[in-house]
């Protein structure tokens, strides 16, 4: 059992990473649609560019080396240690909408805004932070079945653990065939048997 629960333990480990990052998208996305305001945002520009980045010799994080046309990628320079080219396709452009009479630009990758596909001149209701105008959003769930099931698959990996590391209360049959007191040790004389008296007769003597 105690091999079970070591060789389990990873996997319960990754299941609660994934459990809550499901959480955090979910509630993150949940708090935009009630606290941010919606907006009509009309889509200026898209194209599709390729992100190549790098790892540089003297940080932890990778950085961008060129963001441009797909093409062109083959030919990009890394700076100097910069090891581990990877390159990224995504869709990028402009948004454009109106906060309280003032017209707002957005410009980025279309994905950070929730848009995955977009053309010229398509409009989207978005949100955005009142606090902030240029955070915006579209507050909706992607792909929410596959999160819903990756959600309770995770859910019960955990579970499972829970029940399987649990504290068990102990019974007569793990006391080594001794008898039990009334508080659950194990070793004790039976409650109905006084030590050194004779049982008592009933009747006269």
């Amino acid at each position: 059992m105690l091999l079970l629960k070591i060789a389990l333990l990873p996997f319960v480990l990754l299941a609660t990473v994934i459990l809550v990052m499901v959480t955090h998208v979910a509630g993150t996305t949940l708090h935009h649609r009630l606290a941010w305001a919606p907006v009509t945002a009309v889509v200026l520009r898209s194209e599709t560019l390729c992100e190549v980045t790098y790892q540089p010799r003297d940080a932890v994080l990778r950085a961008v080396a060129a963001l441009g046309s797909c093409e062109e990628t083959g030919s990009v320079v890394l700076p100097e240690g910069g090891t581990k080219p990877r390159t990224v396709e995504g869709v990028y452009g402009a948004l454009v909408y109106s906060v309280d009479g003032t017209a707002q630009t957005w410009e980025g990758k279309l994905s950070d805004a929730g848009i995955y596909k977009a053309s010229a001149g398509d409009e989207f209701l978005l949100y955005y932070d009142p606090s902030s105008p240029q955070d915006i959003d579209t507050a909706q769930y992607k792909g929410w079945l596959g999160g819903l099931l990756i959600f309770g698959f995770s859910a019960g990996i955990i579970a499972f653990y829970g029940w399987l590391v649990r504290p068990r209360r102990k019974g007569p049959a793990d006391s080594g065939g001794k008898p039990m007191d009334a508080g659950g040790r194990p070793g004790a004389s039976p409650p109905h048997i006084a030590k050194g008296r004779p049982r008592q007769r009933f009747g006269r003597a």
